[in-house]
């Protein structure tokens, strides 16, 4: 009897379909790293917001042109971000996004760090890299969550000198003390609490693009809105026909004749400073700190001298007692002499080199409650430029210009005409500028008259330095 051999299941063969889909698996991949490979470097837009999920810490996915990498954090809530990439010696354009801030486009070669401060709404902190070359490319982050709520605010901007006003408001109903720190200017703390912001105003000057505002609260995120004006310069005046303008006479203000009389001249003929007509230092003895945050000078009373007819402010970098880099000085009259109205002319030798103006020199004038009783800048140096301004009620907002010309290392007379409703300046007896009641509120309360010589980050700090004053006169009709 013939045995019957075991019955052979034969082996099933991929129908034409499923071939069609492996064989697309398997060379799609290799196809497409070719050809972008090969292609010129394009960008895709990136989309407004990235949801990425991360499986796992530090997560990473790659492609030719893309990477993307996470971490997984614990909490919501804001952290430091630093993205590390190494690259090759060939330069190689990238586009970086971390979580939702804005697409920083860059060239690498070799080696580039980035830091960001970013929100995170979910579970991980996605970085998202496109490159247009698909070279091997190492990517390292470290996420570091900051310990308090903090805001920051990021403007695109010019380059050039701004007027900044940032409104500041905490969403606690308890006081809540808020760090500020508006560009390159030095941290200032403001109070404030649910539904009574606080106002600051600063003068900034913007290098770069991007104007960055930083606010972090001790008990809750702040809220911030920022006001922008670009402080653009006036046409440059008329030269003079000599390289250094003549002393006025007494008779009245230079550029604006009429019939004025004399209430306040001091012109600094003597060997110390006149105690009936000038303070030393901002409203305390020794050495005080300065009037405005951004200062990065002490005001030191043995940097105050009167001799040779001038009046001369010295500005030194050494550390001084109330714990900032450089040593200043300032005189005013509060206390002496104030005024409502009338024409104020002080004649200054400014530290620089004709149109750069070295450090913050101030010439002032203030009332006793700012900013509604308002305050008119006659002179300051904001990033190496001459400036005026009126800061009035009700946020003390600043307008004015920086008027092109050489108005350092010389002898130059910088004046305003206070009168109701407008305030006009004028340098070298040359009219610069104005404001009037149609920008903002002209006030009418008393002031008095401040001279400084100081510095601060945004300013062309050059050491040791002499501002120097040869008078001080003002008029009333």
């Amino acid at each position: 009897m013939n045995a019957v051999p075991p019955r052979v299941r034969p082996r099933r063969r991929l129908r034409g379909p499923w071939r069609s889909l492996l064989t697309l698996a398997l060379v799609a991949p290799a196809t497409m790293w070719v050809s972008n490979a090969s292609a010129a470097p394009t960008f895709a837009p990136f989309p407004s917001s990235i949801a990425t999920t991360a499986d796992q810490s530090k997560a990473a996915h790659a492609s030719p042109k893309e990477i993307i990498v996470s971490d997984r954090v614990s909490h919501r809530g804001f952290y430091a971000v630093r993205v590390t990439l190494i690259g090759g010696k060939a330069a190689n354009p990238l586009h970086v996004v971390v979580s939702r801030a804005a697409v920083e486009a860059f060239t690498l070669k070799h080696r580039a760090v980035l830091t960001d401060h970013v929100w995170a709404h979910g579970s991980a902190i996605v970085v998202r890299i496109q490159r247009g070359l698909a070279h091997r490319l190492r990517v390292r982050i470290k996420v570091r969550r900051l310990p308090r709520p903090v805001l920051l605010v990021r403007e695109r901007v010019a380059p050039g000198l701004y007027n900044v006003q940032v409104i500041v408001s905490s969403r606690s109903k308890a006081t809540d003390r808020v760090s500020l720190t508006i560009g390159a200017a030095a941290a200032q703390s403001v109070a404030t609490r649910h539904r009574h912001p606080a106002t600051v105003t600063e003068h900034v000057t913007v290098v770069g693009r991007t104007l960055s505002v930083r606010a972090s609260g001790s008990l809750a995120r702040p809220r911030v809105k920022i006001r922008l004006a670009k402080l653009n310069p006036a046409p440059a005046p008329a030269p003079a026909a000599a390289a250094t303008p003549s002393v006025p006479t007494t008779s009245g203000p230079a550029g604006d004749p009429g019939s004025w009389r004399s209430v306040f001249d001091d012109e600094f003929t003597g060997s110390s400073v006149d105690p009936s007509k000038w303070s030393i230092g901002w409203f305390g003895s020794g050495v005080t700190k300065a009037v405005n945050s951004s200062e990065t000078a002490c005001y030191d009373p043995s940097h105050v001298s009167e001799a040779n007819g001038e009046l001369d402010l010295t500005l030194t970098a050494q550390s001084a007692s109330c714990g900032q880099p450089y040593d200043g000085a300032a005189v005013t009259t509060n206390g002496h002499f104030q005024f409502t109205y009338g024409f104020v002319e002080v004649r200054a030798w400014l530290a620089g080199n004709g149109s750069t103006v070295y450090d913050w020199p101030q010439i002032w004038l203030d009332g006793q409650n700012w900013p509604s009783d308002g305050e008119i800048d006659i002179l300051e140096g904001l990033g190496g430029n001459a400036c005026y301004h009126w800061h009035g009620p009700p946020n003390g907002t600043g307008y004015g210009g920086c008027p092109a010309g050489a108005f350092a290392g010389g002898w130059h007379t910088f004046g305003v005409d206070w009168e109701p409703g407008s305030v006009t300046y004028y340098y070298d007896g040359t009219n610069v500028g104005s404001v009037t009641n149609s920008t903002s509120q002209i006030t009418g309360d008393p002031m008095y008259v401040i001279l400084v010589a100081s510095t601060s980050p945004g300013s062309n700090t050059q050491t040791p330095a002499t501002e120097r004053f040869k008078y001080v006169r003002v008029w009333q009709h």
